[in-house]
């Protein structure tokens, strides 16, 4: 039996939107108004937080760089106040830290008592992906959740009581929890794909650049900024009023990012070509 193409993501439910810098006024306010929005706080503040927000990055790595034989995950969080969220492997507790970032002090809390750390969740997960669609044929997206301690299962089809077993054997192969997710049918560009959708991945949200293609391979794509996330979700709605949402994993190519460059760009998976592409803008 020919399978599904699958969709591989580690996605976290923590975070809120950041920004890229040197976007438009019109993405800068699209974004504040959209954190605004999710947050409950006022625009001035919301554009204060996604200014925070974008010089974070270096702060983060610090951090997965000192813990780093702990970090099962790093977030940023908008509740009760806008702070980083650090989950630590084992039981051990931190103490709360704060730092100064753009003249504002932003909170690092620990939060101990996961069974993974990053690189053994990703390795966990990767080892366990042939036997994942083995055992459950009609999977068409594996999520890793770290911070749920959990692998979420996307099925086609409604009926998730037939795949009982597989869910406890799987369970007891990863010592995670397994969340099947019914109806979902393998994402897939429904109308177009083009600059300023929005890329989601860790509970945060990033803003595609220009459409580029490779000068060599010819491979097209779009180019975001470095400090986003690697693996990312591109999702736009169509043009038609009503119509369908575009929603697919973008596939991570290269980037960098030091005291002169902020920049990645991601290919796009077959059969998802782009509206338009820059022929000056070559990756």
């Amino acid at each position: 039996m020919m399978l599904a193409p699958l969709v591989l993501v580690l996605a976290s439910a923590h975070g809120l939107m950041a920004a890229p810098p040197g976007g438009t006024n019109a993405e800068a306010d699209a974004a504040a108004e959209s954190y605004m929005a999710n947050s409950g706080v006022s625009l001035e503040v919301a554009r204060r937080r996604l200014q925070i927000e974008s010089e974070l990055p270096p702060y983060i790595d610090a951090l997965r760089s000192r813990y780093r034989d702990r970090v099962a995950f790093i977030s940023v969080e908008s509740s009760p106040d806008q702070h980083i969220l650090v989950g630590l492997k084992g039981a051990a507790m931190e103490s709360r830290q704060q730092i100064t970032v753009s003249g504002s002090l932003v909170g690092v809390e620990f939060e101990p008592g996961y069974l993974y750390t990053e690189r053994e969740f990703k390795a966990v997960l990767s080892k366990s992906i042939s036997r994942i669609t083995e055992l459950i044929p009609r999977a068409t997206g594996i999520i890793g959740r770290p911070e749920l301690g959990m692998i979420q299962v996307r099925i086609s089809g409604g009926d998730v009581d037939e795949y009982k077993d597989a869910v406890e054997e799987i369970q007891r192969a990863t010592k995670l929890k397994v969340e099947l997710i019914p109806g979902a049918s393998v994402p897939r560009n429904l109308a177009y794909t083009a600059g300023g959708g929005i890329l989601q991945a860790n509970g945060r949200t990033c803003t595609t650049g220009f459409a580029v293609m490779h000068k060599t391979t010819l491979e097209k794509g779009i180019i975001t900024a470095a400090h986003c996330d690697d693996q990312l979700i591109y999702s736009k709605y169509s043009q038609t009023v009503g119509g369908p949402q575009v929603l697919f994993p973008l596939n991570f190519k290269s980037g960098i990012m030091d005291a002169n460059h902020d920049v990645q760009w991601h290919a796009l998976p077959a059969g998802n070509p782009v509206i338009s592409w820059r022929p000056e803008t070559r990756a």
